[in-house]
């Protein structure tokens, strides 16, 4: 289970309290953030094993994930 807080935002101007929500609205329109779409890969995409992997060159808040299914199949990402 996962979880993220604060949750959700309004966006209106003077409204935001946080700058890192999940999920911003106004009075007709809600938006995904960078995070909200970040949960979803890692929700949608569950590995049963860790890849082994390495990464140089990141700053310290540069977190990455890197695993591995047995019985799926999925495609090569590239950046």
């Amino acid at each position: 289970m996962a979880s993220y807080a604060p949750l959700l935002v309004n966006v209106s101007p003077g409204a935001m309290q946080w700058p890192t929500d999940l999920i911003g609205f106004n009075a007709g329109t809600t938006y995904a953030s960078p995070s909200y779409w970040a949960q979803a890969l890692f929700a949608a995409h569950l590995g049963d094993g860790t890849a082994d992997s390495s990464i140089s060159g990141a700053n310290q808040r540069f977190f990455y994930s890197a695993t591995v299914s047995s019985t799926k199949r999925c495609c090569t990402l590239s950046w």
